[in-house]
């Protein structure tokens, strides 16, 4: 699998769609509207985003989908693939990864800064200002 590259909001709705589904068996029944009710406030999703996004994360090959209608009411019919069952573990990955890059970034600084302080104090010991 390949590194997570998507945007703030897919992320957000493919977290949902991965807790819903989980917690049914890998096969959901869910309403765009409580889909769209369950994405954090933080971030920015239109209803009409909505429909496309799923349909890019079902091309992506994180589940299948597809659209019914009963009594009236728009449902996604959503079954999660390998990569979507492996969604979780893609995301913490991508955490640590971030994490560590971080961290070497830090202590590289650190590192510099400890080099430039022992060249100073090399170059006054030498007679320098």
């Amino acid at each position: 699998m390949a590194e997570i590259t998507m945007s703030k909001t897919e992320k957000a709705v493919m977290t949902e769609i991965y807790l819903m589904a989980t917690a049914k068996g890998k096969k959901c029944l869910i309403k765009p509207i409580d889909l769209l009710a369950s994405v954090p406030y933080n971030v920015e999703l239109q209803a009409e985003e909505l429909e496309g996004i799923v349909q890019n994360l079902c091309l992506d090959g994180y589940f299948t989908f597809d659209i019914a209608d009963k009594k009236g009411e728009t449902y996604y019919l959503i079954e999660l693939t390998n990569d979507g069952n492996a969604f979780r573990r893609e995301l913490q990955k991508d955490k640590r990864a971030k994490r560590n890059q971080f961290i070497f970034k830090i202590m590289l600084a650190v590192s510099g800064a400890a080099a430039a302080a022992v060249v100073r104090l090399v170059i006054y010991a030498l007679g320098g200002k």
